[in-house]
């Protein structure tokens, strides 16, 4: 039971890692930890998701619609940013804002994730040089 209500029960596996229904049974009798989802939804919360209206739950996206155009599609934080920037269909001023401060954040980040492979790209370029120096030295000796 999840949240005092009855859960589907569990098919047996046929092979693998996978917890059957004797196991399962057996795990709860025995008061042993059962290996099964807590079904939490996560939270939605932030700026992108006051644009868009939860219609249907889903296990795993929701069913959601845009509050500026209406239009419905399944996904997550990635889909509501392709949407607002590649579908949305608005072209208020306040829209507009939000479109761009995304446009913002999104180039921000990938600024920061070129500067990080940069940084690490050095890294690691110094440490195969301190590695070669180590091994000549090493072999020289």
């Amino acid at each position: 039971m999840i949240n005092g209500e009855p859960t589907a029960t569990p098919e047996p596996a046929v092979h693998g890692p996978r917890v059957g229904l004797a196991q399962t049974c057996i795990a709860e009798s025995t008061g042993a930890k059962s290996r099964t989802a807590t079904g939490n939804i996560p939270k939605r919360v932030g700026e992108i998701w006051k644009q868009v209206t939860v219609v249907n739950e889903h296990k795993t996206s929701p069913s959601l619609m845009c509050k500026h155009c209406s239009k419905t599609f399944c996904g997550g934080v990635t889909r509501i940013k392709t949407h607002i920037i590649d579908q949305c269909t608005n072209t208020t001023e306040a829209f507009l804002e939000i479109k761009q401060k995304i446009l913002d954040v999104a180039r921000s980040e990938s600024a920061h994730k070129r500067q990080k492979t940069v940084e690490d790209q050095v890294d690691m370029a110094s440490m195969c040089e301190d590695s070669a120096v180590f091994e000549t030295t090493t072999n020289q000796g």
